[in-house]
């Protein structure tokens, strides 16, 4: 992973075990390599900041890992259409 991801957020299928499991997995990993992550509700865990997902274009997020598969993506398009437009805006 490059050095200058600092921030990533989680968005998980809904009401999927197996995709919560795995963010849990991907959560220590990104840990250990002392990045900060997020979880985009629904998703909620003790080991990582819960944000909702309008929360974040506020954040100074590298990298939105989908767990779930193309329904979680379509699920949470439009957050990450939120997350691009708050970094265009940051270029302009």
């Amino acid at each position: 992973m490059p050095d200058n991801i600092q921030n990533v957020a989680i968005m998980t299928k809904v009401n999927s075990d197996e995709a919560y499991q795995t963010a849990k997995r991907v959560n220590l990993i990104l840990q250990q390599k002392k990045i900060n992550v997020f979880a985009i509700s629904p998703l909620c865990d003790d080991k990582m900041t819960s944000v909702s997902v309008k929360s974040v274009k506020d954040l100074d997020i590298d990298l939105i890992l989908a767990i779930g598969g193309d329904g979680t993506i379509d699920h949470y398009s439009w957050a990450i259409i939120f997350m691009i437009a708050g970094c265009v805006y940051k270029l302009l």
